[in-house]
């Protein structure tokens, strides 16, 4: 219930950060290429985590706790 709790929580917080960016950042803004890979990095991370370490934190959660599977 913990690992998939702060999973969530992580989520919560990485989504966040893109959007308090996304706000502070001007429209019209052309990004150099070290922004670009540094925000094609962090997007590639909230992707991995909400489709690799959630489900997985779930499914353990499911299976050991709950008893569901």
């Amino acid at each position: 219930m913990v690992a998939f709790a702060v999973s969530l929580f992580v989520t919560v917080i990485l989504v966040w950060g893109f959007y308090a960016y996304l706000r502070r950042c001007p429209a019209e803004k052309e990004f150099t290429w070290g922004e670009a890979m540094v925000f094609a990095t962090y997007v590639f991370f909230i992707l991995f985590w909400v489709y690799g370490v959630v489900p997985h934190q779930w499914l353990t959660w499911a299976d050991s706790e709950l008893n569901w599977r």
